[in-house]
């Protein structure tokens, strides 16, 4: 999995003298105090959501005698105005993915082994105590999104093996219940943890190897299977036409997405990448964290970001300004991001209190545009877990603070 490609990505940055630097105060709440590691999983998953003024929040448990092939089940978390969390509701499986569309309907991705990639709706909006199981795919290395008429896109491997592949496109029209069948080649191999906005019936997706076997005589570590990254775009899901353009795909080093903001027709994606031509150039090759501007056409622009990306987020206030949450130390930092000046970072400023509170290697927050929901305004919402030496009893942290 990502976890482990880059140090780079996931060392984050030690502030210097950060005593002396701007503090803002962030308020933290345990969600649970036994969840599991595996809570935390995927770059590009969602387990946090906002629905009619309320959180939600979607974590694994433990389950000893559970039929999967992880021996584990899904807890599903709603927050009280008061600041408490509560189980309402629970799935078979660990949830990977969860969304609501505009209708008040949930979506959960649970996926019990490997080779399926179950999809869960609530029955009754705004509920999730009455999943119905909608779909059952082939391969749990997947992603989805959700638009503004409550459709519904899946996308996950053909299979965990072949060589070469494909990703499977499942697109449910709510207006009219169908399911829409497309798919398109990855011949690296196989392809997960797709990164997925959707607008109406069209689609963008990133998409990243995740078996990309290396050339002969270069080792996993000189040849990551986590090294492809490729681009992808539907214009109607309906008719399933696909486009795509492999973007990152040196045959040596390794790749680590990290975040996808989409503001209108573009994406912003941070990573760490290392990737050179032959095993020669591999060792004086040096890695670094970036910053891309992808656009519809598949156009990409790419800058060094000046902060590690892993564990980091794009957040934006009401009046449209960046900041991007990332990791300095063992606690968070928070700067203001000038996208117009080469994403130059400025303003950094301490989150108090969240040392040692976020210290998996992925960090949660909002994000309606893909995973549908609200926003809160100027008020940032983190979501991830405090890594212990039990794997599963980890604590699952909501953090947050006002932006502005």
């Amino acid at each position: 999995m990502t976890v482990g490609l880059s140090l780079i990505a996931l060392a984050g940055v030690a502030a210097a003298s950060a005593q002396a630097l701007p503090e803002m105060r962030a308020t933290v709440e345990v969600v649970s105090d036994a969840v599991k590691a595996r809570t935390i999983h995927g770059w590009h998953s969602s387990r946090l959501v906002m629905h009619d003024g309320a959180l939600y929040a979607a974590a694994t448990a433990a389950d000893p005698d559970g039929a999967n092939d992880w021996q584990d089940r899904g807890l599903l978390y709603r927050r009280d105005p008061g600041g408490s969390w509560s189980v309402v509701g629970e799935t078979p499986n660990q949830p990977y993915h969860m969304c609501v569309g505009a209708d008040g309907h949930f979506w959960v991705v649970a996926p019990a082994r490997y080779h399926t990639a179950e999809v869960f709706r609530s029955k009754t909006p705004g509920r999730l105590d009455d999943l119905e199981l909608m779909y059952n795919g082939t391969c749990a290395y997947l992603g989805a999104s959700v638009n503004d008429a409550g459709d519904f896109l899946l996308l996950h491997a053909r299979d965990g093996t072949s060589l070469p592949n494909a990703v499977v496109a499942k697109f449910y029209e709510a207006a009219t219940g169908v399911w829409h069948t497309s798919e398109f080649p990855t011949p690296e191999g196989r392809c997960g943890y797709e990164g997925i906005m959707l607008r109406g019936k069209s689609a963008f997706a990133i998409v990243n190897s995740s078996a990309n076997p290396p050339p002969d005589g270069a080792t996993a570590q000189e040849s990551s299977p986590w090294r492809t990254v490729r681009l992808a775009r539907c214009d109607d899901l309906t008719k399933g036409e696909w486009v795509t353009r492999a973007w990152l795909d040196q045959p040596y080093g390794a790749t680590g997405l990290a975040d996808m903001y989409v503001d209108g027709e573009v994406t912003y994606l941070t990573y760490s990448h290392r990737g050179a031509n032959s095993l020669d150039t591999y060792g004086d090759t040096p890695g670094g964290n970036y910053i891309a501007r992808i656009r519809q056409d598949m156009s990409v622009e790419a800058f060094e970001f000046a902060v590690g990306v892993g564990g980091g987020r794009i957040v934006r206030d009401s009046t449209g300004r960046f900041a991007f949450v990332g990791r300095a130390g063992d606690e968070h930092h928070v700067w203001d991001l000038d996208v117009a000046r080469d994403f130059a970072l400025i303003n950094e400023r301490r989150l108090v209190g969240t040392a040692g509170k976020l210290t998996n290697y992925v960090v949660h927050t909002l994000r309606p545009q893909r995973f549908g929901g609200e926003t809160d305004g100027d008020t940032v919402h983190l979501l991830s877990t405090t890594v212990t030496d039990d794997p599963d009893n980890e604590t699952l942290n909501h953090v947050s603070f006002p932006l502005r």
